[in-house]
């Protein structure tokens, strides 16, 4: 049985929501190589689909409030996560991955922003996450991780697309 693709995972992950009731956040530090992951995807998003884009960049607490606001439903985090599997590997994990200690440098954020946005408008988090290679300040994308932007947005696009009116 062959496996489930991304975006058949991701379409199952939203449901029946409305893609103009998603909002996708990419996280991340574009000065850091491979955490610009999500603020890349987002960058490459925008007016692609049907969702919400917004590029919360190191700091995506600050886009939250909005994202509530705009009474979100699905709120889908983009981000670079250590795993230990190969660089550029790409997961879709639902809101107890959120809460784990060992996954990114903005894990605490994440858990403390899908908690706010769960009180605040009811959005159910989802994280759709890259295997980075490096980190550091300086350094650039790695090209398995550059690869991976490329095959997020595609997986994005073609999960949230409009659905037409008949």
């Amino acid at each position: 049985m062959e496996a489930k693709s991304l975006a058949a995972q991701l379409r199952e992950a939203i449901g029946k929501t409305d893609p103009r009731h998603v909002a996708i956040l990419g996280v991340g530090n574009v000065a850091r190589g491979d955490d610009g992951f999500g603020p890349s995807v987002a960058q490459a998003l925008v007016g692609r689909t049907g969702a919400l884009v917004a590029d919360g960049g190191a700091v995506p607490e600050n886009e939250l409030p909005r994202l509530a606001r705009l009474g979100t439903e699905v709120v889908i985090f983009v981000d670079a996560v250590r795993s230990g599997r190969p660089p550029g590997t790409l997961r879709l994990m639902g809101p107890e991955r959120l809460r784990q200690d060992d996954m990114s440098t903005h894990s605490a954020s994440l858990a403390v922003g899908a908690e706010f946005l769960r009180a605040a408008c009811g959005a159910r988090p989802l994280l759709l996450a890259a295997e980075p290679a490096d980190c550091s300040l300086g350094s650039e994308m790695s090209d398995e991780v550059s690869r991976a932007v490329e095959k997020a947005v595609e997986t994005l696009v073609e999960a949230l697309k409009i659905p037409e009116s008949g």
